[in-house]
């Protein structure tokens, strides 16, 4: 599940925006002043902002600085106003990673730029919760330090995470991840490599992401 962080005083602005995140199996947290969005920032790892300057411009610029050079790197959504949109200078946004909407805006169209703004920011990595998978190295890397995966464990996880918070039967790993016709080859075989998979996610992500084990429906990281 994504971490968005959404900074904005207005409470409609927040809720309507929470729905529509919660909607696509996101998790918003909702930060209504400066303050309540700096702890948040300083306390958890978000995958995106989405920065109302309605909390005041030199505020959103404040934590807009606070991700700046993160790696992955954390794209930011600003919703301000038509003239703070075209002020040259007046929001921080970095060309190629983040979006300025005007406000009002509905929440279903702040969700819309928040999935764009997350696949042009993944390049490289794929995020899982307090970890992500380096893909060109096959290095998890995570608060529990890095561990090196196998090509198959790599596109095994990555399949997962892009399918996070669903049940992927062990069918179409085989097809998927494996190559099998459909319908063929030994579910021993992911059994396998999933129990590597997972000694490997507990210790780059110090136990916070899991892959449960559904007996006769598939596998699920949560």
């Amino acid at each position: 599940m994504v971490t968005v962080l959404v900074a904005a005083r207005d409470a409609a602005t927040r809720e309507a925006v929470a729905a529509a995140l919660y909607a696509r199996r996101h998790e918003a947290v909702m930060a209504a002043d400066l303050e309540s969005a700096r702890r948040s920032l300083h306390s958890l790892r978000a995958e995106a902002l989405v920065l109302s300057t309605d909390l005041g411009l030199r505020g959103v610029r404040e934590l807009a600085l606070l991700v700046a050079g993160q790696e992955p790197a954390v794209p930011v959504l600003f919703l301000a106003t038509l003239d703070e949109r075209w002020t040259a200078g007046a929001l921080p946004r970095r060309p190629g990673l983040d979006e300025v909407l005007v406000r009002p805006c509905a929440g279903h169209e702040v969700a819309q730029a928040v999935a764009r703004l997350l696949q042009r920011a993944e390049g490289d990595f794929v995020q899982i919760g307090p970890a992500h998978l380096h893909r060109p190295s096959r290095e998890l890397r995570g608060v529990g330090g890095v561990v090196a995966l196998t090509a198959t464990e790599a596109h095994l996880l990555e399949y997962l995470a892009r399918r996070r918070g669903r049940v992927v039967p062990v069918t179409e790993l085989l097809e998927q991840v494996w190559g099998f016709p459909a319908g063929e080859g030994p579910a021993g075989t992911v059994r396998a490599h999933m129990r590597n998979l997972r000694i490997k996610l507990r210790q780059a992500s110090a136990g916070e992401v899991h892959v449960r084990t559904l007996h006769r429906h598939g596998y699920l990281l949560e």
